[in-house]
């Protein structure tokens, strides 16, 4: 329903793009970072990013013809564990080039 609409896919990058900003903010104030500090930013970025590839995943799935719900479950938690887990050990070796 969301993919059908232009309107709604516009919208969700716009309630995406609020929740960074809000969460970049609770960050540089938890961290009590400096202005023009990106490091916070960033780290929101990351996390909101992992969020929104989790709800594609799970948008995607039942298109795939995935419609068991504790699998789903499953794999939902399963991948957001290994992208924070990406995130946690640096992305420095991720795609490099050998």
């Amino acid at each position: 329903m969301i993919a059908g609409s232009p309107a709604l896919p516009a919208r969700e990058q716009q309630i995406y793009a609020r929740y960074t900003e809000a969460l970049a903010q609770l960050i540089a104030e938890e961290t009590r970072s400096r202005a023009g500090d990106l490091r916070p930013r960033m780290v929101a970025s990351a996390l909101i990013g992992v969020h929104h590839a989790l709800i594609a995943y799970v948008r995607e799935r039942p298109e795939a013809g995935d419609t068991d719900r504790r699998r789903l479950a499953r794999l939902v938690r399963q991948r957001g564990e290994d992208a924070l887990a990406l995130l946690s050990d640096g992305l420095g070796h991720y795609a490099a080039k050998r």
